[in-house]
């Protein structure tokens, strides 16, 4: 109710926690379970340090969704996973087909993306490789150098 509320104090308590190592998802192929152990420390840390609730902003670490969930179980913290939240949103929205971008892992539904199960309930377009490619560098050159003067970066 409006009376309960008390400004500030009503809100929840958020950290946001950098981990610079989870850049190395970037190469989720060759570097799987020293990306798994980066993404499964830094849940294990949050939850330890009182966390209630979860989310990662990384759409490539979503591919450990069932080590993170069991993980946050264990503490009683829920997790919002990503692809989760974009299903619920397109059953949502009645939004039946629609085009995917993001680096080569993301929109790999065979092996690397935790967004596998989209084609299965939606027509999903993803670029062919050449974009891709394209797509992965300007990623990786973001990662290495976000400063404007970056080719790739804000003009």
């Amino acid at each position: 109710s409006k009376s309960s509320f008390k400004g500030d104090l009503s809100f929840p308590e958020i950290v946001i926690e950098s981990i610079p190592e989870m850049g190395i998802s970037m190469d989720l192929g060759n570097r799987l379970k020293a990306t798994e152990k980066t993404v499964i420390k830094s849940i294990i840390d949050l939850c330890k340090n009182g966390s209630t609730l979860i989310c990662i902003a990384c759409n490539t670490t979503q591919y450990f969704k069932s080590e993170i969930e069991y993980v946050c179980s264990l503490y009683n913290v829920e997790f919002v996973s990503i692809p989760n939240v974009l299903e619920s949103y397109l059953v949502e929205k009645g939004i039946l087909n629609f085009d995917f971008i993001g680096i080569s892992y993301v929109v790999d539904f065979d092996k690397y993306s935790a967004f596998k199960n989209l084609p299965k309930k939606f027509s999903v377009s993803i670029p062919e490789n050449s974009i891709l490619e394209q797509i992965n560098e300007i990623a990786f050159n973001a990662k290495k150098d976000p400063s404007p003067s970056n080719e790739y970066g804000p003009k």
